[in-house]
């Protein structure tokens, strides 16, 4: 008998974070974050407010691309720390809780993997079909195979990261190009073997790093091997309970919730929500946006979705990405409106490590792991403005990442418990959204006021028997704005009371008569913004 089925997943209720390892909190002294030092930081975790962290490769690798290149699925990397220290990091954040997703690298592995070591080599064996090989270059980056066999293999993003093949119908037969082929049979087995071995050790579901390129090969689409392939790592998760699968942002929910077996897909919208925040210098700041873009790209994903437990994810970052403070012109209040955008859709959010305190892009960072012009998100997170930021006692020239040069005025110390400070503004959206679940995935989103070059954003949202309006203004000028709230009040006399604005901002009790006149008039200061609650009488 398997698992009791939840009548509601619990993702659907949970924030999520990611930590990005090496740049987290070193314990160590060898200048690269490892396990025990998010270990060490759960209760801060816990305390912002999260529910689940996805953590970014943590697998043995030669990390020539950062850990996207695995070397063995069943190992941690030394410079992270043990099977034990991930076994109390899980047992650590159950306890408290929270939840553990690890990311899931399925497309390729390095060429330093032993599957790839005897793949290569001159006359069958069971792994001769598991990599992409051909005769000739059929379209991609396919390289010359240099010991053992005279064929040509394909490699993707980095030439040491190596495309396993799953039976991709545009190769030869000899060389596996159907999923029934009994070798390509065995891949399959061992990648499902591979995500039940986590499951089973307590990790509770998994990001998948680029999940359609398994069947969307350069030679040509396989979409029927994605839905195969990806429907059977599904099934193994469901085996084990509510354990989700997230796909990357280069999918659409369509292809990847509805199809493939995915619980939830980023959005990969999350642009246009950093257009409505970017910023110039102050006292010269003339909004621009649009807010009808990213209103109309999310709903158009959301409502794609045609499974109950299916959902879209946006997020604040991404360890590719540019952080939220960039596109707000490190202006901390509008840093807090792009939060509350996160926190308020009809999607699951997601906080990239540090954007809660608002570190800002290094664009100084030097390379590092094929970083290219990624490695400005990856700098150590900031805890004190001491040596190092907190991140690491060894001496600066051994550190993963140098610190970026203002740590001694944006850290975590700095604002713990400041009134005013990001991370309190973000904490108390946070305990808002988990004290309304009209805000969460599921919740109804209605749309009141979305133009172009006007300023003011507002919506809707309904779920769990309750109903909120979210209005912010998005420029330095004051903004006002009239909304027709009849979607919301069902044509009922109503009150509408104030639940969270920002801080030092108030919100004076409204009553709305029923019909026309049902009109909710706000006057916004500049950056201002508030989440209301709509009460029938």
């Amino acid at each position: 008998m398997g698992p009791k089925k939840e009548s509601r997943p619990w993702y659907f209720d949970a924030v999520f974070y990611q930590v990005y390892p090496q740049s987290f909190l070193d314990t160590n002294g060898d200048g690269i974050g490892d396990l025990p030092g998010i270990t060490r930081k759960l209760d801060y975790l816990r305390h912002l407010g999260v529910d689940a962290l996805w953590l970014s490769p943590i697998f043995e690798s030669p990390f020539s691309d950062a850990g996207y290149d695995v070397a063995d699925y069943y190992r941690i990397a030394p410079r992270y720390g043990t099977m034990s220290d991930l076994k109390k990091l899980i047992k650590e954040a159950h306890r408290r809780g929270m939840r553990i997703l690890l990311d899931a690298v399925y497309n390729h592995t390095s060429y330093r993997h032993h599957w790839f070591a005897e793949s290569r080599k001159m006359g069958k064996n069971p792994y001769s079909k598991w990599y992409m090989w051909s005769e000739k270059n059929i379209g991609g980056w396919w390289i010359h195979n240099d010991d053992g066999r005279h064929d040509l293999y394909l490699s993707e993003f980095h030439q040491n990261q190596i495309s396993l093949n799953y039976g991709h119908k545009s190769l030869a037969k000899k060389d596996g190009n159907s999923p029934n082929d009994p070798d390509i049979k065995r891949l399959h087995r061992e990648m499902q073997k591979v995500t039940a071995f986590w499951l089973d050790l307590g990790v509770d579901g998994f990001r998948c790093d680029v999940p359609g390129n398994i069947g969307m090969k350069p030679m040509g689409r396989d979409m029927r091997l994605l839905e195969l392939f990806w429907n059977s790592i599904r099934k193994v998760c469901d085996s084990r309970g509510v354990r989700p699968l997230i796909a990357e942002e280069w999918t659409t929910p369509l292809e990847a919730v509805n199809r493939w077996g995915f619980n939830m897909v980023f959005s990969l919208h999350v642009g246009h929500m950093k257009k409505l925040i970017s910023a110039g210098k102050p006292g010269t700041r003339k909004f621009r946006g649009d807010p009808r873009v990213f209103d109309r790209e999310l709903a158009k994903q959301t409502g794609a979705i045609r499974k109950k437990d299916g959902a879209v994810v946006v997020f604040t970052a991404n360890h590719d990405s540019e952080r939220i403070s960039e596109s707000a012109g490190e202006d901390d209040r509008l840093t807090a409106i792009g939060f509350l955008l996160v926190l308020t859709q009809n999607a699951v959010p997601k906080i990239f490590q540090g954007d809660e305190i608002g570190m800002r892009s290094d664009h100084t960072a030097p390379w590092r792991e094929w970083s290219m012009g990624r490695a400005q998100v990856r700098t150590p997170i900031q805890w004190t403005a001491g040596k190092n930021a907190g991140f690491s006692s060894a001496e600066a020239a051994k550190l993963y990442l140098p610190v970026t040069e203002n740590f001694r005025e944006v850290n975590v110390e700095s604002q713990l418990g400041r009134e005013g400070s990001l991370f309190e503004e973000v904490r108390r959206m946070i305990a808002c959204w988990k004290a309304h679940p009209a805000l969460h995935a599921d919740g109804r989103k209605i749309t009141l006021n979305a133009r172009k070059n006007d300023p003011v954003y507002a919506y809707g949202r309904q779920g769990g028997g309750e109903t909120l309006v979210v209005a912010m203004n998005l420029s330095e000028k004051k903004a006002a704005v009239s909304l027709d709230v009849r979607p919301l009040t069902g044509g009922k006399d109503s009150l509408v009371k104030s639940v969270l604005s920002r801080q030092g901002d108030r919100f004076a009790g409204k009553y709305l008569p029923k019909g026309s006149r049902a009109r909710l008039v706000l006057e916004l200061p500049p950056y201002a913004w508030h989440i209301l609650e709509i009460a029938r009488l």
